[in-house]
């Protein structure tokens, strides 16, 4: 009888022993925080580290005037000039070179106006950078100021006082009746005509 006892007890200490090894095991795996939780060495889908939105790295440009191949281009976003200046296949021959800042950096959805040498002002940057047309409207040659009509390419200061003045005792019917005031002949208003109205 006392044998009996004796192997059920070792049997009984046997078999504890087994599965406190067993635990033991399974813990120092990691496998034993399946029993009570998300395995460990999978990453929660709905956690905020794991949710990146990311900003578009791409912008679009236009540019025109002396290029040889103006339209929208699309660069990556930090762009200067000069990569779309190089996308619309470089400037004419007839660009104002000295006059153009190829370092400007460039931002979305604007228009690029290349000048010629004819059209740049003396010893400054002549370059028009204007906002999307669609959005910004064209310049009202009627109702304009000095600064709105100076921001048309090619229009200085000088240029833009003389359109102020015509007004004073004209209206101009059509965008082409800017070619009356002194200074602005045909191809300057080739220039400036998609961009008027009145």
């Amino acid at each position: 009888m006392k044998t009996k006892t004796r192997n059920v007890v070792y049997v009984a200490a046997f078999v504890i022993t087994l599965v406190i090894s067993l635990v033991y095991k399974l813990f120092l795996n990691g496998r034993f925080d399946a029993l009570t939780d998300k395995p460990s060495d999978q990453t929660d889908i709905y956690s905020s580290e794991s949710i990146i939105c990311e900003e578009p790295s791409e912008i679009s440009v236009y540019i025109c005037g002396h290029v040889n191949d103006p339209g929208v281009y699309k660069t990556q976003k930090g762009s200067i000039l000069n990569d779309v200046v190089e996308l619309a296949g470089g400037l004419s021959e007839d660009a104002a070179w000295e006059s153009i800042d190829l370092v400007y950096v460039l931002t979305d959805n604007i228009s690029i106006y290349i000048p010629s040498e004819e059209e740049a002002l003396p010893g400054e940057f002549s370059v028009q950078i204007i906002g999307d047309p669609e959005e910004e409207g064209k310049v009202n040659i009627n109702t304009a100021d000095k600064e709105e009509l100076m921001s048309l390419p090619g229009i200085g200061e000088a240029t833009a006082s003389a359109i102020i003045n015509y007004r004073e005792d004209n209206t101009f019917g059509s965008v082409e009746d800017i070619m009356n005031v002194s200074g602005i002949g045909e191809s300057k208003f080739n220039n400036i005509k998609d961009l008027i109205c009145v």
